[in-house]
């Protein structure tokens, strides 16, 4: 009976410990010209299985900067879409590329 309880007890910190970090990053940048411009877009798509507890942590992030220009312009743009099923796992022909 003791062994039993131990695979439980193991099979729910591995449970516990399950985390998804999905981090999205665009950056865009300009700097010392003139007239120029510059852009950076992010989209990040993710899909998961929420069968068991899950962590995620998510971190969608856009940075524009323009130093010393003229007439410059800098433009950036991230998108993040985190898909959480209750499904054991997503089949190759639930995701479509």
């Amino acid at each position: 009976m003791q062994y039993r309880s131990t695979q439980n007890e193991e099979r729910k910190s591995r449970q516990a410990a399950l985390t998804l970090n999905a981090k999205n990053t665009a950056l865009a940048s300009t700097s010392h010209c003139n007239n120029c411009a510059a852009s950076g877009v992010a989209f990040q798509v993710i899909f998961v299985s929420r069968h068991g507890s899950i962590t995620i942590n998510a971190d969608n992030e856009a940075t524009a900067t323009s130093d010393s220009c003229a007439n410059c312009s800098a433009l950036a743009a991230a998108y993040q879409i985190i898909y959480a099923a209750n499904q054991p796992g997503l089949s190759r022909y639930q995701v479509v590329r």
